[in-house]
């Protein structure tokens, strides 16, 4: 967890790499899990994590194909990213299998659950 300070107001915020991509969770910037409207989402940058690509929605289940990726305030997503999205969605989280599967299962579940962390709804 990288954690930002800005004009005197503490900003957490998460990332997680894998499949070429970084989804970040803001403490500022979060919407609420299941509205329509505002949904809960996640920054997508590049590898880099300096040029950010997109926003996707987070959903209680990971997306299985590029076209169940839904977006957020991203006009003309395409298909690569969503082919991403997916693939970093259902990678393992390297955690589950050291621990005896306590914990998510895949990475899209561990952002989630960290959504939840900084948000609670």
């Amino acid at each position: 967890m990288i954690v930002l300070k800005e004009k005197r107001r503490l900003i957490e915020m998460a990332q997680f790499k894998a499949a070429g991509i970084i989804l970040k969770v803001y403490s500022d910037d979060h919407g609420i899990f299941g509205n329509a409207d505002s949904p809960a989402h996640a920054h997508v940058f590049d590898s880099t994590g300096k040029k950010e690509l997109g926003i996707v929605v987070l959903t209680s289940t990971p997306p299985q194909t590029p076209t169940a990726v839904q977006w957020f305030r991203t006009p003309n997503p395409s298909e690569g990213l969503a082919k991403a999205i997916v693939k970093f969605a259902n990678t393992p989280n390297p955690v589950f299998k050291k621990f005896g599967g306590k914990y998510a299962e895949t990475l899209w579940e561990v952002v989630v659950q960290q959504w939840f962390t900084f948000h609670g709804r």
